[in-house]
C-alpha cells in the first residue's frame, strides 16, 4: 500500500505478544487494512503510522495519519462512511472498543482495542533475540 500510494507507512509494536484466534485475527487484519486504505486514499497524508500494542488485558491497534482529516459532524456524505461503519461493526462484534478522531487539517486516528479474553487469546512464548 505504501508503494501503491507513495506514502510512507511506519509500524511499531510493543508489549508481550499473545496469539489471537483465527477469526479474531482475520477481523483485526481487515479493520487495520481498511483504516490504512482510508488514510492513504482519502486523507492525502505525508505519512501514516501503525502502532500495535499488547497490554495485559487487551491488544490495541492505532492507525494515525497526518492527512487532511475531516469534520465528522459536518460530514458531506450524510454520515455514510461505509468503511468506518464496517470497521466499527467488526470491532463491536469482537466486543471491543472503536475510536475515530479526526480534525480538518490535522489528520485522522483510528484506535481499536480488543480484550484478551474476548479474543480467545492463546499465550505465546516470549521471543528472545
Amino acid at each position: 500500500m505504501s508503494h501503491e500510494f507513495a506514502v510512507p507507512i511506519e509500524f511499531q509494536a510493543s508489549g508481550k505478544p499473545f496469539a489471537l484466534d483465527q477469526a479474531t485475527m482475520h477481523d483485526v487484519l481487515m479493520i487495520t487494512r481498511e483504516a490504512l486504505y482510508n488514510s492513504v486514499r482519502h486523507g492525502q497524508p505525508c505519512r501514516v503510522t501503525v502502532d500495535l500494542s499488547f497490554h495485559e488485558e487487551h491488544v490495541a491497534i492505532e492507525v494515525r495519519d497526518d492527512g487532511r482529516g475531516f469534520d465528522a459532524k459536518a460530514d458531506s456524505n450524510g454520515g455514510k462512511h461505509y468503511g468506518v461503519i464496517g470497521m466499527r461493526e467488526r470491532v463491536e462484534r469482537l466486543g471491543g472498543k472503536f475510536t475515530l478522531r479526526s480534525q480538518v487539517g490535522r489528520g485522522t486516528t483510528v484506535l481499536i482495542e480488543i480484550a484478551k479474553k474476548s479474543a480467545a487469546a492463546v499465550q505465546m512464548p516470549e521471543v528472545v533475540s
